[in-house]
């Protein structure tokens, strides 16, 4: 198990304000137009609604409509499996959306202390590390990364997610890679730190085995310009249809953020463990008895 990014580790939605903020978008059900929350389905304010809509005060549900669909629609978004050449944009997004100025597992990562031994005209070497190891995960067994393109942006990647899928019958071995990228302003033992401590947490609430036998939700980044969208959801989606499917269980590690959205949408807390001196808590969305 590697860097356990579902939420913060937030599976990680760090889609809709911000990393492991609540999901919105617009639904337009017939011409009622109503905000809500992707996850929980509560309706905001409605102070909370987007300022032009606002400030247009239409006559009716049918002006709302099209304001908000003149607002909000745009091109269809589509989901697929990552590719060699995604590699770099998703190197790119993760570092925008899980920036060490506010993600509290990136800022351990990547100290301040250690960000002088960059070439000041060189590559961000967090970007070359992350495509990196980008690049290992997709050839690595039992990983699938998924990726979210925007068609109005040329096929822009505008999300990503990192699953690792159930060991099958009669198989063995392991999902995760267990060296070190070299990386100059990496901190090595942060890194280290992360995963012993998250891979201890997940045998003491799984059993020994841990998530091997469920679908584990790694990572899931949106791109800060392209959030509430509704893009998070896709991707977690997709490997919670993964795992009903296959009538197996659901496993990740959230941040106090995350944790509410998860528990929202049907996440069973299983406890609390500190890393880095923040409390993240396992999450599992059980199967559905047959």
């Amino acid at each position: 198990m590697e860097l356990p990014r579902a939420s913060d580790v937030d599976a990680r939605v760090a889609d809709d304000s911000g990393p492991c903020q609540s999901l919105y978008t617009l639904l337009i059900t017939g011409c009622i137009v109503t905000k809500v929350d992707d996850l929980t389905g509560a309706a905001p304010s409605a102070g909370s609604w987007p300022s032009p809509l606002r400030r247009a005060r239409p006559r009716g549900v049918i002006g709302a409509g099209f304001i908000a669909l003149a607002l909000y629609g745009r091109m269809p978004l589509h989901m697929r499996e990552a590719t060699e050449a995604d590699t770099d944009a998703i190197a790119r997004l993760a570092r925008a959306a899980f920036d060490p100025a506010t993600d509290a597992i990136a800022r351990n990562l990547f100290p301040v202390r250690l960000q002088a031994a960059a070439p000041s005209s060189a590559e961000d070497p967090a970007i070359a590390w992350r495509r990196t190891r980008k690049g290992i995960k997709m050839k690595t067994e039992r990983i699938l990364l998924m990726v979210v393109t925007d068609d109005a942006l040329d096929g822009k990647v505008v999300g990503f997610s990192m699953w690792e899928e159930p060991l099958r019958e009669g198989h063995e071995g392991e999902s995760m890679t267990k060296g070190v990228v070299p990386c100059p302003t990496l901190d090595e033992e942060a890194y280290k730190q992360l995963r012993t401590v998250s891979e201890d947490a997940t045998i003491a609430f799984l059993g020994k085995d841990g998530s091997k036998h469920m679908w584990y939700l790694d990572y899931l980044g949106v791109d800060p310009e392209h959030q509430r969208r509704g893009i998070g959801k896709m991707l977690l989606n997709w490997g919670l249809d993964k795992a009903r499917e296959e009538n197996r269980d659901t496993y990740l590690i959230a941040t106090p953020a995350g944790l509410p959205l998860y528990q929202a949408v049907g996440f069973e807390d299983l406890g609390a463990f500190m890393l880095f001196d923040t409390p993240h808590n396992g999450m599992i969305k059980r199967r559905v008895a047959q």
